[in-house]
């Protein structure tokens, strides 16, 4: 025999299943319109990044003669991938949210700002980015551009092209040869009765020669 309390139960799934087939699947879903972070730039363009955080350390690099050089905190050739994987992902960043809010209404980690990103263009023409706390899961960041409204949020992964340490950004390559005025296809290393020989082959790759056996070399450094 069935309870009369079973019946109430059948018959509240039956109107819950009624309301979502008339009010939810039905539903057209309206999209959020997110304004844009950073304005549209172009990689290339751009001759010097400027990164402060914690408020005091910086990290300062131009582009020189189609190279990156470091120029704070320390004077060396950068590796190219450094700032142009930052660039990279600047470029193509797309918030994931965004609050049109008052920043005095909410603290978001920008009394100071965590990190400040500035890209120099021609002209004096710059991009500066704000990054603040973790959001609660500290997956996203939050983030703000000067002279905008409102608080965005950003992949977490954004941190991973930022140099955080003087020697992230630092060119490890045993020399910095000129390629445009010297062409050089065989380098040797003493060290007392120690020898080492790189040979770069016809097509463009290196190898260590000596010691034997020949051995594969690394062509980035």
């Amino acid at each position: 025999m069935i309870r009369k309390d079973t019946f109430w139960l059948i018959g509240a799934a039956i109107f819950a299943v009624g309301y979502l087939f008339i009010f939810e699947f039905d539903r057209e879903e309206t999209s959020e319109i997110i304004p844009a972070l950073v304005e549209s730039f172009d990689p290339a363009g751009v001759k010097g990044i400027e990164i402060i955080y914690n408020g005091t350390n910086i990290t300062r690099a131009t582009r020189l003669l189609g190279r990156w050089m470091l120029e704070k905190p320390i004077y060396y050739p950068a590796m190219r991938e450094g700032p142009q994987t930052l660039l990279n992902t600047l470029s193509k960043l797309k918030p994931s949210s965004y609050r049109d809010i008052l920043l005095e209404d909410e603290d978001f980690g920008f009394k100071p700002p965590q990190v400040v990103i500035t890209l120099e263009r021609a002209e004096d023409k710059k991009i500066e980015l704000y990054l603040g706390d973790f959001t609660p899961l500290e997956d996203k960041i939050y983030a703000r551009s000067p002279g905008k409204s409102g608080v965005f949020t950003v992949d977490s992964k954004i941190l991973d092209v930022i140099p955080f340490t003087k020697n992230y950004w630092r060119d490890r390559s045993l020399f910095h040869l000129d390629k445009s005025r010297l062409e050089v296809n065989q380098i040797r290393v003493r060290s007392g009765p120690r020898n080492m020989i790189l040979q770069q082959t016809t097509n463009s790759n290196w190898h260590v020669s000596l010691p034997a056996p020949i051995k594969r070399a690394d062509n980035s450094r």
